[in-house]
């Protein structure tokens, strides 16, 4: 029987028209794989949760663990060096979340 869904706080991002959500997806892999090397494969593969939603051009990474902040702090630092700086929002809410480890489909 899979865990049902439970509320946790969630970065929230969403973006314009004018961004590639490939390149969303890019920088998201990117910033999962510092996040891995900075805490180490097993702590990642427990404590991170996130993923791309193409069709509604958003990304969520659960922001209830240290290794969700620390994913998201390197992703948002990416969007900021990249061209989408200034072309997206993020704010933290609680919602209910479903995590899909694999960002590309």
């Amino acid at each position: 029987m899979a865990p049902s869904p439970t509320v946790k706080p969630v970065y929230y991002y969403t973006f314009n028209d004018r961004v590639s959500m490939v390149a969303v997806e890019d920088s998201l892999s990117l910033a999962a794989l510092a996040t891995e090397s900075l805490v180490g494969s097993s702590l990642f593969a427990l404590e991170t949760e996130f993923r791309v939603d193409k069709e509604h051009r958003e990304c969520v990474i659960n922001a209830d663990t240290a290794c969700g902040k620390a994913l998201a702090a390197i992703f948002t630092g990416f969007l900021d060096a990249d061209e989408t700086d200034g072309q997206y929002d993020i704010e933290r809410r609680q919602a209910v979340f479903a995590p899909e480890k694999e960002v590309r489909s």
